[in-house]
């Protein structure tokens, strides 16, 4: 299952959502799909413990406008990150300074 996929069913009611993964299309709001701000703080707990990242403070802000496909975003570049710093053996405060 690719990060989309993933991200997409952690937002359903498989996950803390209210919608059927299938109905979650990544031009569609986190409001428009059901996600009020404790629905969205529940999310952001999940996809870090699924994915085992930390989102940066910037997302957490959620704005009318957010997207399903800015938080897919947030989570792939969270991923990369995290890669890179595994790939020159950097960890906790190593990668974080």
């Amino acid at each position: 299952m690719d990060i989309g996929n993933q991200v997409r069913m952690l937002m359903s009611v498989d996950g803390c959502g209210i919608l059927q993964a299938g109905e979650i299309q990544d031009t569609r709001t986190l409001y428009d799909i059901g996600l009020d701000s404790l629905r969205f703080m529940e999310l952001v707990i999940l996809l870090e413990e699924r994915f085992g990242i930390e989102l940066p403070d910037d997302i957490l802000e959620v704005e009318p406008e957010t997207m399903v496909s800015d938080i897919i975003g947030a989570v792939e570049a969270c991923l990369i990150k995290k890669r890179e710093q595994s790939s020159y053996g950097l960890t906790g405060d190593e990668a974080n300074g």
